[in-house]
């Protein structure tokens, strides 16, 4: 028995031998990846808070992986920290993130790159951001990721003409982002920031106030999760005259205004009412 089992042994730790080396021969690709993306990017920013020079060594390393950078964790705040850097760095590097805007409004990490692009560039170096994510603007204000990149813009460009057009776009779904888990804020950013036109404020106001017996109704809207901050904010920063219609309309409701004084999420648009008087 002794003799019969020692090949069947031997066959076994050979495989495992030859598993084991070509093991360690081929890591994981992720593992070592990931490793090497860390040290890497360590380097990098060392480099990059460092004087002039090292600064122009690093700028020649990023080169040509900028966007590959962009999609990692590390890798991202290499990108970033590129783009506060001299204006000849930042152009170098932002010239490699055309066409990918609408990939990075969807990622974890590149989304804080074209959120960097806006804060730190003039807009003529940053209008490739608005115009790459227009044809999806509905979408990506939808995004967790995405409406994030809108509200930049809104922070740092409402005023610009090249921002219209993404306005635009945006209040065409209106309806259906005032009540959106995400849309939400980018509504919201809107109303905040579009000082410059009573305009955009007042389109939302009418979204709001949507179809009295519709399911996007006012009444139904100051009672939901997210249009009821929508409408908060719309009663903070909306011109006087949309103020007192939204006001006027819901009181007009008097079947329900009690409704919405208890509702969850319609008690505080009902305070906001009260504040405003």
């Amino acid at each position: 028995m002794t003799q019969e089992r020692r090949p069947r042994r031997r066959r076994r730790q050979q495989k495992g031998d030859e598993e084991g080396k070509l093991t360690h021969a081929h890591p994981k690709p992720l593992e070592l990846n990931v490793a090497r993306n860390f040290e890497y990017c360590t380097s990098l920013i060392g480099q990059l808070e460092g004087d002039d020079a090292s600064q122009m060594i690093a700028a020649d390393t990023i080169h040509g992986n900028v966007w590959d950078l962009a999609l990692e964790e590390p890798g991202c705040r290499v990108v970033q920290l590129a783009l506060e850097k001299k204006r000849s760095i930042a152009e170098r590097v932002v010239v490699e993130l055309h066409g990918h805007v609408v990939e990075a409004a969807f990622s974890p990490h590149a989304n804080f790159v074209i959120q960097k692009v806006v804060e730190t560039l003039p807009i003529a170096q940053s209008v490739f951001v608005v115009n790459e994510i227009l044809d999806r603007a509905a979408d990506i204000a939808r995004h967790r990721f995405g409406c994030r990149i809108i509200i930049r813009l809104l922070e740092h460009a409402s005023r610009e003409t090249t921002t219209a057009p993404l306005l635009e776009a945006l209040l065409k779904y209106a309806p259906e982002l005032c009540r959106h888990a995400f849309g939400k804020y980018v509504m919201q950013a809107v109303l905040e920031h579009c000082s410059h036109s009573g305009y955009h404020r007042h389109q939302i106001a009418m979204a709001l106030h949507g179809s009295p017996n519709g399911a996007h109704s006012l009444l139904n809207n100051a009672m939901h999760r997210h249009a009821s901050r929508v409408i908060e904010s719309a009663l903070t920063y909306c011109d006087a005259e949309d103020k007192t219609f939204l006001c006027e309309e819901l009181l007009r409701q008097d079947d329900h205004t009690s409704q919405v004084a208890q509702n969850r999420f319609g008690s505080f648009v009902w305070k906001a009412m009260l504040e405003r008087k």
